[in-house]
């Protein structure tokens, strides 16, 4: 299983007088991509092609969606060769196909192998294999040292299926060799600081020029940082060590009896990038295994991905571009999880260690040096978790490297990028930007851990940035359910990166502020003060929470509902008025989250149709902003009224009235959706249970099963959208575990409603109701609203929903007159009424007047 990256591609030049990546290691001939037109590249191939995709030439041109598929129908060989125009060394070879639709109605198709020969003497030969792979995949990618050639050979095989192979782009780049460390050493000593403590003796090697010495010196000066202890290994790297689980998914398995770096490096194919599969996470399994242990069978290996890494993506980590242009993917956080790395590595593997040569040393610390001035050029074009990440990077290099030169251009660009960051990419309730129950605790915990580093060296903030801070776990707090696990909102696990240490908010952001209310959040109640409200709404991003009181007991059985009514979608799935439900210790219905990027299970997560909320025509929701009409939040109830424009023409509005339990009555949620415009459409109401839940349908109520702790039913009262119960998938990091979703479906004009109740119980034994519409008194029949009376087997509840507040509505004979918003009745079973409500608006029961 290979990870493919998707390449978000923003142009940057970065050439200044404190950062060059064009000297010390002639990087500017590293850039360049032979297999383009630009640097007089041709291509030519005898096949017949596909007449109604763009021509050949496109793969070997910087072209968005530019492929070249080979014809249909046709039994050929499909090869293709590109003239370079001149001999070149080359050294890093990527070869792209896609799996994706390129036009409608097109068969998905890739190849079933790809070989690739080079040659000096001419376009026809004689070849020199240098790469093969069958079956071939979406992405390959490969090196070689240097070696020279004229013109590449794609040979696709012969295609027996009737399809045409596709290919959507192949470059050639030579590779960058590492420099020997004296020869680094000459031009590398510029960076460090003359009256840097500890480096007198490498200046006197220096202004001797013995650069050995030199190189010696400088790596016997990190190497006096204190041992880390030997020890046990974290669980994650025992585990990776013990082969419980594959640490990418692919080939990379720990086998002590044999594992080899170089022979794992020839069997699997490359990223796009240059870098082995993988490769951050097993460089740091690597490091920490070692680090553990001290067996050197962990150092051999780690060296020898090292020096790979090095020399296929030597700084800063970035994609090539054309002409010499440096062009980004992913590289902010690239860049600082290597940052983060190499820093880690250089105390830890600075040490006498046989597999550890001076020269990979020295180019090591040049890296790392580099990594960090790249990220201080970068990251003003970085935003959210990339910012975060990168300059909490960069602020630990200034801290522990202040050898440099720039040390202090890093600790003030590092301050200045943090209160960016903070006052531009963290909204007032202290969500990032990324619409995502993952990244928001990803972002906070750098913020958090860099401002208590810039705290401990005397780095003060500005008061706008220190208000911010003081509301930065507060959505998250809020959004984390009673067991502190997560909903699995956009791009995210359910499992909170917190959870494992039974925290909901970072222990370290509470030892920094005087939060009382959070502390009660993270200790289950054991500490700290209750907050005023147990629902809360981050109305600034859209998200929103209802939830039972916090002295429910035990702290895990309250009962909470999350509601997406995002403003902004970075990292969202396509899942707008999305919900889901947690109770008596479960998530009960949930959001299928997303196993991780690029995988081939990732499609079967993202859908609208496997979220909980409407989908119509089976198509996916455009990327529109939630907008709150009303959020009501009180002891008794609460009230959201929230819509979005998901399909052209389309308008989904989404009312959820949260009815809480007090005097022996239960609660419940009562769900109204409304989806108005035009046209004849088949509309899906969706609700996705989680795994195990095994939904049945008893007596037109969807039940969950499970024989302890938490359950619901789900009732959708108008009788014609009968229930049916489909399978599908949520995801558990980089697996699809089964789960099943109930549907209830109408085909007819807009606009379509429905209305549904979703009652949580405890233990197997469903609850007993009986719900239906209490229709108008005639004045009012054409109201836009809707009155649901609801058995509960305590006594009787009226909710009345308007479509339109202020406008009088009659029901049950004149007994309940009302103009607001939402109204709710609840009686016990003499018709006593224990508990009544209105917002927005006005309202009367027999008479008497409802507050």
């Amino acid at each position: 299983m290979k990870l493919t990256l998707t390449i978000l591609i923003a142009t940057l030049a970065i050439i200044s007088p404190a950062v060059s990546l064009t000297k010390m290691g002639e990087l500017s001939e590293y850039w360049l991509d032979y297999a383009d037109v630009k640097q007089g590249a041709t291509i030519s191939s005898p096949c017949t092609a596909n007449p109604e995709v763009p021509k050949l030439e496109n793969i070997i041109t910087p072209s968005r969606g530019g492929f070249f598929i080979f014809a249909d129908g046709v039994e050929q060989r499909e090869e293709f060769t590109i003239d370079l125009g001149q001999e070149r060394k080359v050294g890093m070879f990527i070869f792209e196909m896609t799996n994706t639709i390129v036009y409608e109605g097109e068969v998905r198709r890739k190849p079933n192998s790809l070989t690739v020969g080079i040659s000096t003497q001419s376009k026809d030969g004689p070849w020199t294999r240098v790469y093969s792979q069958d079956p071939a995949d979406v992405v390959m990618s490969f090196a070689l040292e240097n070696v020279p050639a004229r013109w590449v050979r794609f040979d696709l095989g012969v295609n027996k299926d009737g399809i045409g192979s596709r290919v959507r782009k192949a470059k050639i780049y030579p590779r960058y060799l590492l420099l020997p460390g004296p020869e680094l050493m000459k031009e590398f000593h510029t960076q460090f600081k003359r009256d840097a403590a500890g480096l007198g003796e490498f200046w006197q090697a220096v202004d001797a020029g013995t650069w050995e010495e030199a190189c010696d010196l400088m790596i016997e000066h990190f190497a006096k940082w204190p041992d880390e202890p030997k020890g046990e290994a974290s669980p994650r790297v025992s585990a990776w060590m013990n082969n419980e689980v594959e640490a990418s998914g692919c080939i990379y398995k720990y086998d002590s009896a044999d594992w080899d770096w170089y022979r794992l490096r020839a069997e699997c194919p490359r990223q796009s990038q240059g870098a082995p599969p993988g490769a951050s996470t097993i460089l740091h399994l690597l490091k920490t295994a070692y680090a553990a242990t001290g067996d050197e069978a962990y150092a051999k290996q780690l060296a020898a991905l090292l020096r790979d890494w090095l020399r296929d993506i030597p700084c800063p980590g970035v994609h090539r571009g054309q002409d010499g242009h440096v062009i980004i993917p992913w590289s902010g956080i690239i860049a600082s999880q290597r940052t983060w790395s190499f820093g880690e590595m250089v105390h830890a593997m600075f040490k006498e260690n046989k597999y550890w040569d001076r020269d990979l040393k020295i180019n090591l610390l040049y890296s790392l040096w580099q990594h960090i001035n790249f990220m201080r050029a970068i990251s003003p074009e970085l935003g959210g978790n990339w910012l975060t990440n990168a300059n909490s990077c960069m602020f630990d290099g200034a801290v522990n490297y202040p050898e440099f030169t720039q040390y202090k251009e890093w600790l003030e660009s590092s301050k200045s990028f943090f209160e960016m960051s903070l006052l531009r990419d963290f909204l007032p309730c202290g969500r990032p930007s990324e619409d995502s129950t993952m990244y928001v605790p990803i972002a906070a915990n750098q913020v958090t851990g860099q401002y208590a580093a810039m705290k401990k060296a005397g780095v003060t903030i500005s008061p706008e940035a220190r208000k911010k801070m003081n509301t930065l776990w507060d959505c998250y707090a809020r959004v984390s359910y009673p067991d502190l696990s997560l909903p699995a909102i956009g791009d995210a696990h359910r499992e909170s990166p917190l959870m494992k240490n039974g925290q909901a908010v970072s222990g370290a952001y509470l030892e920094l502020f005087d939060r009382p209310d959070l502390a009660y959040i993270n200790s289950q109640g054991a500490k700290g003060k209750m907050p005023e409200q147990a629902s809360r709404r981050c109305s600034d991003c859209g998200w929103y929470v209802m939830r039972s009181a916090w002295e429910t007991t035990p702290y895990t059985d309250a009962r909470q509902m999350f509601l997406k009514a995002s403003k902004s979608q970075g990292h969202g799935h396509r899942e707008q008025m999305s919900f889901t439900m947690y109770a008596y210790g479960r998530e009960i219905l949930t959001d299928p989250g997303n196993p991780n990027y690029g995988l081939p299970i990732e499609p079967k997560v993202r859908p609208t149709a496997v979220h909980n909320t409407i989908c119509v025509d089976e198509k996916d929701q455009g990327g529109t902003p939630g907008i709150e009409h009303i959020w009501s939040a009180t002891k008794g109830v609460d009230f959201i009224d929230a819509e979005c424009a998901p399909y052209k023409g389309l308008t989904h509005r989404r009312q959820i009235v949260f009815l809480k339990s007090g005097s022996g009555a239960p609660d419940y949620w009562l769900i109204r959706d409304t989806v108005s415009g035009e046209g004849e459409h088949t509309f899906d109401l969706n609700f996705h249970f989680s795994e195990g839940a095994k939904p049945q349908v008893v007596n037109g109520s969807v039940c969950s099963t499970y024989a302890e702790g938490g359950n619901a039913l789900l009732r959708c009262l108008d009788q014609s959208a009968t229930p049916d119960i489909v399978d599908a998938n949520i995801s558990l990091l980089r697996e699809l575990v089964p789960s099943k979703i109930c549907r209830f479906r109408k085909n007819q004009s807009a606009p379509a409603t429905f209305e549904t109740l979703v009652m949580p119980f405890k233990g197997p034994k469903s609850p007993t109701i009986k719900a239906g519409y209490l229709p108008p008194d005639p004045e009012c029949a054409n109201a836009d609203a809707v009155c649901i009376r609801v058995d509960n087997g305590f006594g009787r509840d009226f909710i009345i929903i308007a479509g339109n507040p202020g406008t009088a509505l009659f029901f049950d004979n004149g007994a309940i007159k009302t103009d607001a918003a939402i109204t709710v009745i609840r009686a016990n079973k003499k018709g006593k009424v224990i508990y009544a409500f209105a917002d927005s608006g006005a309202a009367t029961y027999r008479g008497k007047a409802i507050r």
